[in-house]
């Protein structure tokens, strides 16, 4: 065979294997883009399910409450006793009947539950009071300057905070620019009359009665702690 025709065979072999690691690299680009963008969807899908299993929790624990009010249980008579964790019991309950445990089935008939996986640090449910109102502690308060019965998941992860705020149409996450209150709630409120600990957006209205906020001194950062709350009983 002609030499020249040798050449031109071993160039067009060479085109083809070039085009061949071009294709190649084509598709592994277009795979790993695929791969990343599905990652981030399945993502984002995880945390909105985790959002609506707290908002959930929150929301029942909020109705068996409101079962032990119909019961004739007073708001200082509500126990949140429970077998898993300790440091609930309330010696306002009446003992002989459970008719005020949330968590007994003669009360609230509830379970206590750990929270979702991969929501937070680890950290359990607290039931306690707080104020929820506006910093000035006289433009509004959620129904009387008494504090407010309710439930708090702490140490929330910013994707799941953020997750659950947008399910609720509130902003994206807020300083709470009061502290707040996390004592195990057995029967005394610890704010009957004003000030104190409270849960506040500063001087923003409307009130929120769940939502997902920041601890921080200033602006919230994404290494502040996320704290989400639901309102059981406002008095």
């Amino acid at each position: 065979m002609p030499q020249n025709s040798r050449l031109r065979e071993s160039g067009s072999a060479l085109v083809y294997v070039f085009i061949g690691i071009l294709l190649f690299a084509a598709l592994v680009y277009t795979f790993s883009k695929s791969s990343n963008n599905t990652d981030t969807s399945t993502s984002s899908a995880t945390d909105s399910v985790i959002a609506s299993e707290i908002l959930s929790y929150g929301k029942t624990m909020a109705k068996g409450v409101e079962t032990l009010q119909v019961k004739g249980c007073s708001d200082n008579q509500i126990s949140f006793e429970n077998p898993a964790v300790t440091g609930y019991i309330n010696p306002n309950a009446p003992s002989s009947d459970k008719r005020c445990n949330l968590f007994d089935q003669a009360g609230g008939y509830q379970n206590w539950l750990k929270p979702p996986q991969n929501s937070n640090d680890g950290s359990d449910w607290v039931f306690t009071d707080n104020r929820i109102g506006t910093l000035d502690e006289t433009t509004a308060d959620m129904g009387t300057i008494k504090s407010e019965l309710v439930i708090i998941l702490p140490n929330v992860k910013t994707n799941i905070c953020d997750a659950i705020n947008t399910k609720l149409g509130n902003p994206s996450v807020w300083e709470s620019s009061g502290s707040h209150m996390m004592t195990k709630f057995t029967g005394t409120y610890n704010f009957d009359n004003g000030g104190g600990t409270r849960i506040s957006r500063g001087n923003l209205q409307p009130l929120l009665s769940a939502a997902c906020f920041c601890d921080a001194a200033g602006a919230c950062t994404a290494t502040d702690p996320r704290y989400f709350y639901q309102v059981l009983l406002i008095r």
